[in-house]
This record gives C-alpha cells, structure tokens and sequence, in this order.
C-alpha cells in the first residue's frame, strides 16, 4: 500500500458476480473511510455493466434486492457500511424464492 489515505480490502465473490469477474478472490485498493458503495463502485468499472446492474437501477439507485455482503463474517445489505484496511467483503448471491410458511402446514381439516 502506498500511502496512509489508501486501504486494502479482499473480495470474494460468489454466484453470479464470480461469472462476471471470473475471479474467486480480489484485492481492491481504496481510498480510507470509503463504504461497500463506493467499493461495488470501482468493481463496476473495472466489469462493466453486466456488474453493475446487479446492484444499480438505470438511474444510479441502489436496487431494492441486492446480494449479500459479509464484512468479515458480519452480514449486511447497507452499501452505506464503511470499511477498513484489511477487511474481507464476501459478495453472495441474492436468495430469493421459497414458499409461504402457512403454505406447508395442514390444519387438519383439508385445508
């Protein structure tokens, strides 16, 4: 690292986002007290849009379902989360589906 006003962070990507890098792990030089934002950011214009619009709407807006990011073994979907040298930032896939609980629960009486 170069100077004090820059930060280290590894990146491990998952899932759809590890299709578009094509790398397991990754290690992002950026500026201090920077966030997750800023971070996916970068990623983004080092892999290009298919990259983003995981993340982004057209307009620049975070989406409303956006992967998981684990700091360090804390889960989080706030891009607003800011990092430190050092940190390990696991991008995971966004889970979706299953069913509705009442769904799979007999009553008893057919229903």
């Amino acid at each position: 690292m170069g100077t004090a006003n820059k930060i280290q962070v590894n990146v491990k990507c998952f899932g759809r986002v590890r299709r578009i890098t094509k790398k397991p792990v990754e290690v992002v030089e950026l500026e201090a007290g920077c966030t997750i934002k800023e971070l996916v950011e970068v990623l983004s214009e080092i892999y290009g849009t298919e990259f983003r619009e995981i993340f982004f709407e057209e307009g620049g807006a975070v989406r409303n379902s956006i992967p998981v990011f684990r700091i360090n073994r804390k889960s989080t979907t706030d891009m607003a989360t800011p990092l430190v040298n050092g940190s390990t930032v696991t991008i995971m896939p966004v889970l979706s589906g299953g069913s509705n609980p009442r769904s799979c629960i007999s009553s008893g009486n057919g229903e």
